[in-house]
């Protein structure tokens, strides 16, 4: 049994009519599985001229790519121009699963009192029952599949609420969560804990028990961050050995 690709994000793709992926797009996306991966360490120097002549392309989709990583928290622009692997620094990481936090708990309260929330939650519900399943038949997504997975599941529950505001906020960390929550889902079992996570959110909402979906929400949240730091730790391990 197999995971169906239902990732929101590939969908708002394909609705905006970006059906051809650019040159910086897929450079882009192979220096992040490098740098997901720990194949390029913190502070390790993205050049130009070396990217461009690996890819055989000019150094324009380069720089596109190099852009784009900055953009998403991964890389940094120096004085000279040149581009680093961004240091990644717990703290920051914290602060922003902090603020995530926040975000969600008022996302969750508010739907713990709104009527209308049935229809939206039976599809969440649905698709991470057929999750569960494929996991306990053996078959997980990948890593980055599941940061997609779950990262549609967290802005599905803001979407339902219908404050545009709050769900645009959520979405801005998207990005830079992307990393982070890819590092999540590379520790074993860690699938099967998110759709029994998942799942318990839902029903704490479908009953109106807001003080049981905060508690399942900071559950899956804190363990994912728990997950993150460890995951840091061992690659900067791995890096400097």
């Amino acid at each position: 049994m197999s995971v169906k690709s239902n990732s929101k994000t590939e969908q708002r793709a394909k609705q905006s009519g970006k059906t051809k992926i650019s040159l910086g797009q897929k450079i882009s996306d192979t220096l992040k599985r490098r740098i997901l991966n720990w194949e390029y360490p913190p502070n390790t120097l993205l050049v130009e001229e070396e990217l461009s002549e690996e890819f055989g392309v000019s150094r324009s989709p380069v720089r596109e790519a190099l852009q784009m990583l900055e953009s998403a928290g991964l890389a940094e622009r120096r004085k000279n121009r040149s581009f680093v692997v961004k240091q990644v620094r717990f703290e920051e990481v914290r602060d922003i699963y902090e603020f995530r936090e926040a975000i969600e708990l008022y996302v969750i309260e508010r739907l713990c009192v709104l009527e209308q929330r049935q229809a939206g939650l039976k599809a969440l519900k649905v698709q991470w029952l057929d999750i569960q399943k494929s996991h306990e038949a053996g078959v997980d997504p990948e890593p980055a599949k599941a940061a997609l997975l779950d990262q549609d599941f967290h802005e599905g529950l803001a979407e339902l609420l219908g404050n545009k505001v709050i769900l645009n906020a959520l979405r801005s960390l998207s990005e830079r969560l992307l990393f982070f929550r890819t590092i999540d889902f590379q520790r074993d079992g860690r699938i099967g804990e998110t759709c029994r996570e998942h799942l318990e959110i839902i029903d704490a909402i479908e009953k109106g028990n807001i003080e049981m979906a905060r508690r399942c929400l900071l559950e899956n949240i804190d363990g994912g961050l728990q997950n993150v730091q460890y995951g840091l730790q061992v690659a900067l391990m791995r890096s400097h050995s």
